[in-house]
């Protein structure tokens, strides 16, 4: 019952180089105590072996295992874990274990029933299963396998690059303040995917928080993925907005950049955004999309994009691009979840070689914001029951469902938060798998319900959705 304690001392106590040394007997005998579910023992003889009862008793006193549990029963008071965080940011000096670290208290913050409306039965189940949790850890930490608890798988590119399978999206993250706390969180957490947009107004942010990181030598450039897209209103001078997102990020090269959508807009006069006349944008058709596309080629012919793409496209919109492109689209960004699964165009996808990244995989419960009017359309993943079956099993949010599917499914996702611990709670999605016959279930889902209309640009002649637009809203393009 003093496992947590226990690890706090051993952090601290001596470099891990040293725990290598007598790790076999170490591993078996963990292995042992959690056979026989009899933890205090194992760690009794676990410090005997290490040779610093002192520190033990004296860390005991200070951090005991009463206290912690008292501290669980006030969760309603308790919101951020800080009890668990001072013990343990403060012994542990490693980079590594500390970024592992903060994954494994956000999983003993699982207890926290008041705000999951759990009893204090299965609050106590969910502490229990944390504390077998952190012995895995542990016990990875001695093999030394810390790199690959942390590191979050990836896809092959057609050009050679990897995409990584979960990022942080930052749509909507117009707070600066609250997104700098979010990308530090990210990156504190194991995150090395970032999406952003010229038109999130947000680059800037991300870009000084990525090169502040890189210059405390916590990561190099090459160990960071970095998406950022053409706004709708760019197709006119697309160089310029490629050079202002290499500016903004603090960067010589973009990972992935996007063509945002195929319905480019003109520009107003000031030229900083897009023309409107009536209240309605006006559509740009004077550019075709492949002429956008060719000043990208550029780019990535120069080194300046590692690989480019399109978001937002249909079916034909992607074919016709990637017959006529000389540098075949690497990716295209979508919305995906299990409502709607776009399983049309990732079979085309696989066809071409193209790489699929899901936005909105859970919903984008935040999206009302920016979606008023006619054109919200209501729908919500995590509410749905199979979600909640599979969460109620695992031990995980809904949210954490929805996000493991899609990585399964070898969709790259970027569920966007900025609420810190919402950011961790995301990216702790490595450590299950969801089974064959679960994932089959998902297919059973209808999945024909479109979040994002883009009703805005209704009027515009290359609209992507036109099927939904007329569905959803009954609007019909004039012919």
């Amino acid at each position: 019952m003093y496992l947590i304690d226990a690890i706090i001392v051993l952090w601290g106590a001596f470099d891990l180089s040293i725990i290598k040394s007598f790790q076999s007997q170490l591993i078996d005998y963990l292995r042992l105590a959690c056979y026989l579910n009899n933890i205090s023992n194992a760690i009794v003889n676990l410090t005997f072996m290490a040779g610093i009862m002192t520190q033990i008793a004296a860390q005991f006193a200070l951090y005991s295992f009463s206290t912690h549990m008292s501290t669980v029963q006030n969760m309603t008071e308790t919101k951020h874990h800080i009890w668990l965080d001072q013990g343990i940011w403060s012994k542990c000096s490693n980079p590594e274990v500390h970024t592992v670290a903060r994954n494994i208290v956000d999983r003993i913050a699982a207890v926290d029933y008041a705000s999951k409306g759990m009893t204090s039965t299965r609050a106590g189940n969910y502490l229990f299963n944390a504390v077998l949790i952190v012995i895995a850890f542990f016990v990875d930490i001695l093999g030394g396998n810390v790199e690959k608890m942390t590191a979050v798988p990836s896809i092959p590119l057609s050009n050679g690059q990897k995409l990584p399978l979960l990022g942080l999206g930052t749509w909507l993250a117009s707070d600066e303040k609250l997104l700098n706390a979010a990308v530090r969180a990210a990156l504190d957490a194991g995150y090395r995917y970032i999406d952003t947009a010229e038109l999130y107004k947000n680059e800037h942010v991300i870009g000084a928080v990525v090169k502040e990181y890189i210059d405390a030598g916590k990561f190099k450039r090459e160990d960071i993925y970095i998406t950022t897209k053409l706004p709708l209103y760019g197709h006119h001078n697309a160089a310029h907005y490629i050079e202002e997102s290499l500016k903004k990020l603090q960067t010589d090269y973009i990972d992935l950049y996007l063509i945002h959508t195929p319905i480019p807009l003109e520009i107003n006069d000031e030229k900083t955004g897009i023309k409107f006349v009536n209240g309605e944008p006006i559509p740009l058709t004077s550019i075709p999309l492949i002429e956008t596309w060719k000043v990208l080629e550029k780019y990535y012919n120069e080194g300046k994009l590692k690989a480019i793409g399109v978001s937002n496209f249909n079916e034909e919109q992607l074919q016709d691009l990637y017959d006529k492109a000389t540098v075949k689209p690497h990716n295209i960004q979508v919305e995906c979840h299990i409502l709607f699964p776009q399983k049309p165009l990732f079979a085309l996808c696989k066809k071409l070689g193209v790489t699929l990244t899901a936005y909105a995989p859970i919903g984008s419960p935040g999206r009302g914001e920016a979606q008023k009017g006619a054109g919200f359309v209501e729908g919500d993943p995590m509410s749905h029951p199979l979600v909640k079956r599979l969460a109620e099993k695992y031990g995980k949010t809904p949210a954490q469902i929805l996000i493991r599917q899609l990585i399964q499914r070898g969709i790259s996702t970027i569920p966007k938060s900025t609420n810190p611990d919402r950011v961790r709670e995301n990216f702790n999605v490595l450590d299950f798998e969801l089974t064959a016959d679960e994932l089959a279930e998902f297919d059973k889902i209808p999945g024909d319900k479109r979040l994002f209309l883009f009703d805005f640009g209704k009027a515009h002649p290359w609209h992507p959705f036109k099927a939904d637009l007329k569905k959803v809203l009954g609007y019909e393009q004039p012919a």
